[in-house]
This record gives structure tokens, sequence and C-alpha cells, in this order.
């Protein structure tokens, strides 16, 4: 059981073209597992390759549909009977990373209101890196190498955004064992670090990364964790990027731990795209 107000920031409904899972079966299941909260984060990638799913959503619809449940929580008469007392839905979305559609992102966020903005790098020269064919361009370090700082640059151009999520995207689904690790990518790193600190914006551990698939079960590396600590990071923001009940708060107990023995004493929620600090504890 997950201890402390712990909040899953990276969850995707029925909204996404990726996912099925109903709202309420995400509040249910994140609840059973103590979480005081989730963020329903859907895809929208504005702009996205030809070979691809539309991973656009209508936000009016979403909002409606969260909205509807918010309301039935909120009341006494409830009809969830959650075990987790004043349990929390927001409202959130995952914009996806590309420079063509820069002035269209700046615009849906201008005119929509979020509790939380994730910005996440999807597609890398017209692909995405989920269907393996980036990864036939490069090796290991210039693969990785370039999606970072895709990631940065895009992030910092259009800056409205409270988390940069998944840094290890990359990783998921790339032909080779070799992980990311802060001593391949230290100067990327710490201009990462360095923005996200100075700019008030969160940096993320996405549980989704580190599963078994395709032969291999990435490790995070805790360097990362440890420099962005030794530069001024404060908390970090955990998502299970679940598109399944049963993925809500993965591995949350094992990440929480590694985050308090290496010096981060807090996670983030977001509300009104305020950020809101929420102690660890073990």
């Amino acid at each position: 059981m997950i201890k402390g107000k712990v909040y899953d920031n990276h969850v995707h409904s029925y909204f996404s073209a990726d996912s099925e899972m109903l709202i309420i079966d995400a509040v249910k299941a994140a609840a059973v597992k103590g979480l005081s909260g989730i963020c329903i984060t859907d895809h929208m990638d504005l702009v996205q390759p030809t070979h691809n799913r539309d991973f656009t959503f209508n936000i009016y619809d979403q909002q409606k549909a969260i909205n509807r449940i918010i309301s039935n929580l909120s009341s006494k008469d409830n009809d969830f009977n959650l075990p987790t007392k004043d349990f929390h839905l927001l409202r959130g979305i995952e914009v996806g990373l590309q420079d063509i559609s820069k002035e269209q992102n700046q615009k849906l966020l201008q005119e929509n209101n979020f509790d939380l903005v994730i910005f996440s790098q999807h597609f890398m020269e017209g692909t995405d890196p989920y269907h393996g064919h980036y990864y036939n361009r490069y090796d290991w370090k210039q693969a990785y190498e370039n999606y970072l700082i895709t990631l940065y640059n895009n992030s910092k151009e259009l800056g409205d955004f409270d988390i940069i999520g998944h840094f290890d995207y990359i990783v998921r689904y790339s032909p080779w064992e070799k992980g990311i690790a802060y001593r391949d990518f230290s100067d990327i790193f710490d201009e990462i670090f360095k923005y996200l600190i100075d700019n008030l914006k969160t940096f993320e551990i996405n549980t989704k990364t580190y599963q078994y698939y395709n032969g291999k079960e990435p490790i995070l590396d805790i360097n990362i964790i440890k420099r962005y600590k030794e530069l001024g990071g404060e908390f970090i923001s955990l998502g299970s990027d679940a598109h399944t009940p049963d993925r809500l708060g993965d591995k949350f107990p094992k990440y929480l731990s590694l985050l308090y023995n290496n010096g981060i004493k807090n996670t983030v929620s977001y509300i009104n795209r305020q950020p809101v600090v929420n102690p660890i504890i073990i």
C-alpha cells in the first residue's frame, strides 16, 4: 500500500487513442492502491506522422466526463465507496512536442484550462520510436543524445508546461540493452535540470519505462536523481503512464523509497497549474 499523500500525475483514459480505460475505473483502482489522487493527462499530438494513430482528443468532452465524476465524488451520497478519503481527480493533458506544432500548442494552452500540463517528446524525425524505425539511423549514443537535446530544445521553446514527461521514452523501445546514464549525457542533463529548477517546473519519473518489454527491463540511473538534487531540485513527479487500471501507481513504493533515500523528500501534484508539495512517507 502506498503511504502518505501521493498522486499519479500521468494517466490515460479512453480519450487517448491508445487506451480504453474508463475514468471511473482509473479512480477506483487508484484509490484501492492508496493514491490520494490522479490526473487524467490524455495525449494531444497536434501534428503526427501519417502512419500514426490520431493522438488528439476533444478537450471539452474529456473535461465534461471528468467533471461529472468529480461532482459525484464530492457528493455525500457518491456511488464509489472509495477506501481513500478526499480522493482528488484532476484535469490534465500530455502535449506532444514538435517544433512544427509550436504555434498550435501555444493556442491550445491559451484557450483551455487544466490542472496540469505535461510536455513529452513522442516523435523524432517524422516517426514514433515505438515503431522502431528511428533507431536504424544511429548508434545508441547518438539516438539517445538526439532525443534528449530535442526534448530540451522543444520544451524551452514552448515553455508553458508544468512537468517534463518521460525523459527516457527513447529507451523503452530501443533495440539496445544500454539505458540512459548521467555520465554519458551529463551536459544535456545539467541543462535540462537547470532550466526546470530555474523556471519552477518539475522532473518526472515515469514508471512505465521500468518494466519488462522487448527482451529487456530498463533501470533508472540513480545518478540522474542525485545530480538533479545537487543542482537544487527539491521534488519530483511520479507518473505511471497507465493505460489500464492495473498499472495505476505501478512501482510507486519502490521509487518513493529510492527518492527518499537519495535526498528527495517530496513529490508534487498540480491543481489549477499550481504545485502542491507532498512529503514522502516511507
